[in-house]
């Protein structure tokens, strides 16, 4: 982990403690609250320190989520009941029909290979 990468961690989470960064996550994780399946198996590619995925799962005790980043900064963040991986999204490590759902939170428009990244994501 590098210096930069660390602090960039750390001010990516701390918006999120501000009241309006809270609401936004709040109502990120309401509205995928809605509309995942039960019981699904779901990889968050680009999770960063997966703030959206941990509301999530304090909501949705039937949900399995995996977060996948490139920043292990960013993945040191990540609550402890979360699988992650450091991983890049054009290549990702999983085998075909791994996942339910995918989900790219705030993280496709930063992947430069957008379209293989999409064509990983409909693979796993």
């Amino acid at each position: 982990m590098n210096a930069a990468g660390t602090a960039e961690a750390t001010a990516y989470v701390s918006f999120y403690q501000t009241a309006q960064g809270n609401a936004i996550a709040e109502a990120e994780a309401a509205l995928l609250d809605s509309l995942l399946p039960c019981c699904s198996s779901v990889l968050s590619v680009g999770c960063g320190p997966a703030v959206i995925e941990r509301l999530l799962l304090k909501r949705r005790a039937d949900l399995s989520i995996t977060g996948m980043d490139t920043s292990a900064a960013m993945l040191q963040h990540a609550p402890d009941n979360m699988p992650t991986i450091q991983a890049n999204a054009e290549a990702l490590p999983f085998p075909n029909m791994a996942f339910d759902v995918i989900l790219f939170i705030t993280s496709l428009e930063f992947i430069a290979g957008y379209e293989t990244a999409l064509d990983e994501a409909r693979r796993v």
